[in-house]
């Protein structure tokens, strides 16, 4: 395999290094923030802790790996109902239009770190604008739906069909679910939250904000990340790599060396470091019977 560094060595311009060590700023300011507001204000803490793990496994399981992937199955249709209303929940204000997302990513995958690719930080190569980007590229997408006039995604569609023997998930409540006001009433009720357990003036300038933008900041972590620091199992023909130290708190979607290298499979760990808790959860849903997984690992 051949020898990569373990972390690529981006940012070519003055502006994007000042840029993303500014990013990194301030991630380690809500760090501090939220370790402060542990003993602070307890609840606030819970909250913000409960909020991002839950948005982050439905996330996860219904627009990633169902939406986009297909890994696998709904016994039945009102289940899968059940559990697009979960994600739109979990993620509030921050929730992503599930036929969106999928063709964004599968676009991702198609294109991984070329000059196609809608969110590679080898192309994009200052976190604001890679998040930036992006977003105005979903917004087009989520306008156009079905009716999408770039000839790429109409192949990614295709190919979609072909191998799954369906369309990509559409959820028929996503023009609900993602619309503005929406957003501002998860907003005012996160806000309500805060103001009820007496979060303090910290916490509404840089908790709040988080959890507003949980789904956007959970993305931009893993493809960041997962396409600039970490190792690699595979020599796939991108720059994805396995950034375990993030496992806790995005679970396996860090480990993107290994789910590029097999999109189809539902476990993204492979090692004991790579530990995939969502996967986990999945695998008691399939025993449950709740939903059926395509190729379950021993």
């Amino acid at each position: 395999m051949q020898s990569k560094p373990l972390i690529l060595p981006l940012a070519n311009t003055f502006w994007q290094k000042l840029l993303n060590l500014a990013a990194l700023f301030l991630g380690l300011v809500i760090i501090l923030i939220l370790a402060v507001t542990a003993f602070v204000n307890p609840v606030i803490f819970c909250f913000f802790l409960v909020h991002g793990f839950v948005s982050i496994f439905w996330h996860s399981s219904m627009l990633h790996r169902y939406g986009a992937h297909g890994q696998f199955t709904f016994t039945n249709k009102k289940v899968e109902q059940v559990c697009y209303v979960m994600t739109w929940l979990s993620m509030g204000p921050s929730y992503l239009h599930a036929y969106g997302y999928a063709l964004l990513h599968l676009a991702h995958h198609k294109f991984s770190d070329q000059e196609k690719d809608i969110h590679s930080p080898c192309i994009l190569q200052d976190v604001f604008y890679l998040m930036l980007h992006t977003r105005n590229v979903y917004n087009q997408l989520i306008v156009e739906g079905k009716n999408i006039t770039n000839s790429e995604f109409k192949i990614i569609v295709e190919e979609y069909r072909q191998k799954h023997g369906k369309d990509i998930p559409h959820w028929s409540l996503d023009w609900v679910a993602d619309h503005v006001m929406t957003k501002i009433g998860f907003g005012i009720i996160f806000l309500s939250i805060y103001l009820l357990c007496g979060a303090t003036w910290y916490m509404y300038l840089f908790l709040w904000p988080t959890q507003f933008l949980m789904g956007s900041v959970q993305g931009a972590l893993v493809n960041w990340f997962g396409h600039h620091t970490g190792f690699r199992n595979y020599d796939t023909d991108d720059e994805s790599r396995n950034t375990p130290l993030l496992n806790i708190l995005l679970g396996g979607e860090v480990n993107q060396n290994n789910h590029h290298h097999n999109p189809d499979k539902a476990n993204f760990g492979e090692k004991l470091h790579e530990f995939d808790w969502i996967y986990w959860i999945l695998r008691i849903f399939h025993k449950a019977k709740i939903i059926v997984l395509k190729s379950p690992q021993p």
